[in-house]
Parts: structure tokens; sequence; C-alpha cells
């Protein structure tokens, strides 16, 4: 008889929200408690799993910018707005516009590739499908430069000169204010 616990979490853009019954005993730990609702690491995996069933599953930007089809990434972000916003959210932390330089980056995957122009049409036109919902605002991300990590690592430092910053990092981020009138930016 524990107390139901509602559940939003948004993945990559989109939200996935669910509810349960937890289920306390010695084996499972509360990671979180607000009154009577306590949050079950054990249980957040099954919420998850069952919950992103009934959502559209949206392929990963890498994917997309293989794809280099600009109509599927307007619309990728048009049914994440729609999804996102009937979860009661105005507001998503996509598209990545980071331009990788190492294979071994932790988040490589989360670009659209390597190549300055493409990610910047492809953000554009994830934006312009985003807020194009007319509820929900964008957010281009990371950081100009983010992608540039020595180590392969996340969160990692980036050390380049201004040439390179103008020539690689700078122009998917131009792109998006330009012609995605990009909300907000990271």
């Amino acid at each position: 008889a524990g107390a139901a616990l509602s559940l939003a979490i948004v993945v990559q853009g989109t939200l996935v929200r669910g509810s349960l019954e937890p289920e306390p005993s010695d084996d499972h730990m509360p990671i979180a408690s607000i009154g009577t609702t306590a949050l079950l690491v054990n249980k957040i995996d099954k919420v998850l799993n069952r919950e992103l069933q009934v959502l559209t599953r949206m392929s990963q930007q890498i994917n997309v910018g293989a794809a280099l089809d600009k109509e599927l990434t307007f619309q990728m972000g048009k049914i994440t707005a729609n999804e996102t916003y009937a979860g009661g959210l105005p507001w998503i932390f996509s598209p990545v516009l980071d331009v990788p330089f190492s294979p071994t980056w932790a988040r490589v995957w989360e670009t659209f590739g390597e190549s300055p122009q493409i990610i910047g049409d492809l953000g554009a036109e994830y934006i312009n499908g985003v807020q194009s919902f007319g509820k929900v605002a964008a957010c281009m991300k990371h950081f100009i430069g983010y992608g540039d990590s020595r180590t392969g690592k996340d969160r990692s430092t980036t050390i380049a000169g201004m040439r390179r910053v103008k020539q690689y990092f700078v122009p998917p981020f131009e792109t998006a204010v330009k012609k995605g009138k990009v909300a907000s930016g990271m």
C-alpha cells in the first residue's frame, strides 16, 4: 500500500509519463521523498520501458543526419513538440548542434554528423518543426566548441583558436538563429 508515483521525464526531447504503485521493502532504497511519494530506483526502468511503447520513437540525430532528409527532420521536431506539450512541457532541450571532432567522444550519436552545414541545416529544420507547433520552444545546445573533446570524454576541455571556432563551431548555431529563429540556447 505505497503511495502512487507520477513520473514525467524528458528523454531526448520526448516526454515520458507513467505511474506505478511503489512496493517498499528492505532491498528497495528510496532516493527522493516528498510527502508520501517515494521514487524507487529499481522501478524507473519498468515505467520507462512500459510507457515508451505508447510514444513515437524517433531515431537519434546521427541517423537523421545520415538520411539528409529535411522534411523528415521537420516532422520529427513537430511530433516531438506535440507529444512534449501533451505532457505539459513547453520547452525542449534539443537539437544538439555540436560538431564532433573525435569519434570517441561520448556524445557523437546526439549530433547530426560532422559537417557544420548539415548540422546547421537539419538543426534549423528540427527547430522550425518544434516551433511550428506554436506552444513549444526549442533550445539549441550545447556550447560552441563543446564537441571538440580532446579526451573523448563528456564535459572535457576544448582548446580551439578563433579560426577553428568561426569555421566549424559557430556556423550551426548561426544557422539555427537565422533560419530556425530558435527560441533559446544553452
